[in-house]
Formats: C-alpha cells, structure tokens, sequence
C-alpha cells in the first residue's frame, strides 16, 4: 500500500495563488471553498505545507469550521468517537524556519518538521547517518518532532522527494492519507513525483494586481498522471 495524496490549491483567474503587491496575506475564497477544505482536512491524516506557507500564512492547518468528527462517523461509532487533528508536515528543507514566531509550534498539536539529511549535520554518536531518516524531537516545542530525510539532487539544490517522504510518513508515523496545501512549489514537486491521487484546484474570480503564479497547467496536471473531472 502507498500513502494516498490530495492536492487542494486555490487560484485567482490567472492562475496566482497570492498577491506579492499585499503586504498581507489575505482569504480570496468563498466560505463553501473555506468549509470544503476543512473538511478535507478532517479526513487527512497530515496536513502538509512548505515554509514559505508558514511564514507567510502564520497557519495552524487545523481542522476548525467544520466538527472533528462528522456527524455519519458519530452515528457509525457512537458519540464517544474521538478523531485528533490531523500532524502538520513543514517542508523546510535547510531548517530556516524559526519556529518561535508561529502558532503552530505554540498551540500543543503534533507537528513535524522535515530537513534534508547532509554532511554537515545529523550525526548519531558522532557518526553520519546514511540512507535512512533521523527523527528528534524539539526541547523548547514539545509537540515538534524534526525529520531528517536523505535528500534528491536537483540542478544542485539539495531537496526533499515527495516520494520518499510520503513513504517515512506512512512507515514511521502511520500517516496513509496526506493532503497537500501549499505552496506552489511543493505542489509542483508532488506533481513531479507523480505521487498526486487528486488534485482539487478552486478558481476564484479575483484578479491579483501581482500575481504569485503556481505554474500549474493542464499539461502539467495529465503529466503527473490526473485526468480532469
């Protein structure tokens, strides 16, 4: 079995997903597509995004407009059915982000940090760690867990595979279905990866003044293997 992927990306009429000429980051989606995509989450195991997201959004990529637990899930197994929130995934692949200044790492919920493994860190008794994964967990941010991952090589910029990322997450944490949020970058690596089982894009009938493109397009899309519906 291989873990199930769900790409969601919300794009203004032009195919940006955000505006570079705001100094804010602003929702530019209808309250339905806000609902939809909480309720994406609540069936996810992971939510996962790149840092830029983080740093950008301030995100907590928890589930919060819709209940945790559905009403049919209710029904099925009784009221005392629990459901956690879904384990946030950081792609942060040089460890840059400073995790003090975001809600995520402050709010107490499980999330995880990938890195890619190099030369110059990640030793285990003094030794480097080959072709396998490191996992620590933060001293100063209890609910972080850093994964260091062996990274791909790509036009000489160290990067973390999709892939394999997805398949640490399934083996090591138990995570069969990961939703994909952002950015347009880490969108464009799992789609290059062909790893994408679904891809939901929103088009809102905005118009950016500055477009932040996702260079996403129907040959991109058939490419990675997805017929649209």
């Amino acid at each position: 079995p291989t873990t199930g992927v769900t790409l969601k990306i919300a794009l203004d009429s032009q195919g940006g997903v955000a505006d570079l000429s705001s100094e804010k980051s602003e929702r530019f989606t209808c309250s339905e597509s806000l609902d939809m995509v909480h309720r994406l989450r609540r069936v996810s195991d992971a939510v996962l995004v790149g840092r830029s997201t983080v740093e950008i959004d301030d995100c907590t990529l928890t589930v919060r407009r819709v209940p945790l637990v559905s009403q049919g899930q209710q029904e099925s197994h009784g009221e005392t059915e629990e459901r956690n929130q879904p384990v946030r995934v950081i792609l942060d692949a040089h460890l840059n982000i400073q995790l003090d200044h975001f809600q995520i790492a402050k709010d107490g919920f499980e999330t995880i940090i990938v890195h890619v493994l190099t030369d110059y860190a990640d030793t285990i008794d003094g030794k480097m760690v080959k072709g396998s994964c490191v996992k620590t967990r933060s001293e100063t941010f209890p609910n972080v867990t850093f994964l260091s991952v062996p990274p791909i090589n790509e036009q000489g910029r160290l990067r973390v595979s999709a892939r394999r990322l997805c398949e640490i997450l399934r083996n090591d944490f138990d995570i069969d279905h990961i939703m994909v949020e952002g950015g347009p970058n880490t969108a464009a690596q799992f789609l290059k990866e062909g790893i994408v089982d679904r891809a939901i894009l929103v088009h809102a009938p905005i118009l950016f003044k500055d477009p932040l493109l996702s260079n996403i397009s129907p040959a991109i899309l058939k490419q990675a293997g997805l017929e649209l519906i």
